[in-house]
């Protein structure tokens, strides 16, 4: 709402929309519907060098994104541009032509089922942001962001692309972030060799069955978010390639298990987040080979069970705090580990600055069930 008032500001001083104009200059700006427009209902600011443009739109039934909308709504010098909740449900080939200087740009919450080379060659080749979350696409032709060498960020997140090809992406060099997530997309060969700089990938709410050898060769990916994707397993082969990766999202899937060295090879790994895994067990050598390891997130799992020093026993791991969900975990016998950790130094735990944390099942702080409930 703040975003919006601002613009709003800006528009009585920078609109580009004579106040005069009739309501019937405005007319059809999508070709399927009459749709009257008023000057306060296209909201064109400037605040240089950066043009912004708002809609007001009303959402109708059915709505095709044309060349006249932007030329009528007097968009042409506009780098930011934002049409979400308007019902468009498809784009026609010259579209985009009339708007060249368009640099960052919102689609989200419409309805368009398929992109095509056709339609996107005709946008500014120095775009750097385009979101198409949450519409209905299940078709992105090979090579539709051919034309958009400068790309950083693509959004097709809330679509069905299952069908993705290993040439969907091709020509996004210079893509930086890309969101997959709740998409249905099946993790291919090569589905990633075309955008060797990415280093921000969001694959949540997937489901994969399991991944294939040299899936990210040839990327520099230092953030993977692969959340409540269906993993039920994970193996080192998994990460192959994936030396540069600092963050690893894996919370909300059903691991149950940390095998011996499962993260091995995940030599720049900083934060892993395990959340909500079912895990019950971990390995006494987990984490070993990840020598930069600094944060672990294990909160909401139901541990029972660690072998011996997950840790493993290079003097860098003792460095790790590991962060456990206390209102999702009894005091019971089970846990009396996690207190031999903390007395060894090897870990440190939520407890540390809050030592009034309350059993869930008993009437007395975690810490006072430590000291006198559990034989170290």
């Amino acid at each position: 709402m703040q975003y919006y008032a601002i613009l709003l500001l800006l528009a009585y001083s920078c609109i580009m929309t004579d106040s005069a104009v009739s309501k019937t200059t405005h007319q059809q700006l999508l070709d399927t519907r009459r749709v009257d427009i008023t000057p306060d209902q296209i909201m064109v600011a400037c605040d240089d060098p950066v043009w912004a443009g708002k809609t007001a739109l009303q959402p109708q039934d059915h709505r095709v994104l044309t060349r006249d909308f932007f030329t009528f709504g007097n968009f042409g010098n506009c780098e930011f541009l934002e049409l979400t909740e308007l019902n468009i449900t498809d784009i026609t080939e010259d579209a985009f032509s009339a708007v060249p200087e368009l640099r960052y740009f919102y689609l989200t919450d419409n309805k368009i089922p398929r992109l095509t080379r056709a339609m996107l060659n005709n946008m500014n080749p120095e775009m750097w942001t385009l979101s198409l979350s949450n519409n209905s696409l299940f078709h992105v032709e090979n090579r539709a962001f051919s034309h958009l060498k400068t790309l950083n960020n693509l959004r097709l997140d809330h679509n069905d692309l299952r069908n993705l090809t290993g040439n969907t992406l091709y020509g996004l060099q210079d893509l930086i972030l890309l969101d997959l997530s709740y998409t249905n997309v099946l993790l291919i060969p090569g589905l990633f060799q075309y955008t060797p700089n990415l280093i921000f990938l969001k694959l949540e709410g997937n489901s994969f069955q399991g991944f294939t050898r040299n899936l990210w060769e040839g990327i520099s990916i230092r953030e993977l978010d692969l959340a409540h994707a269906n993993i039920t397993e994970l193996e080192r082969e998994m990460w192959d390639g994936l030396e540069l990766l600092s963050k690893l999202k894996l919370e909300g899937n059903n691991i149950k298990t940390l095998r011996a060295h499962i993260f091995y090879g995940l030599n720049s790994l900083a934060f892993v987040y395990l959340e909500n895994c079912n895990i019950h067990y971990i390995h006494a050598r987990a984490f070993e080979g990840t020598p930069e390891l600094w944060y672990v997130f294990l909160g909401a799992n139901p541990l029972t069970k660690m072998d011996g020093n997950m840790l493993g026993d290079t003097d860098h791991l003792r460095r790790v705090r590991i962060y456990f969900d206390w209102e999702s975990m009894k005091c019971k016998p089970e846990i009396c580990w996690i207190h031999g950790k903390m007395q060894s130094g090897e870990v440190e735990t939520t407890l540390t600055w809050n030592p009034e944390t309350k059993c869930k099942n008993l009437n007395m702080t975690v810490m006072d069930y430590f000291v006198n409930e559990c034989k170290i």
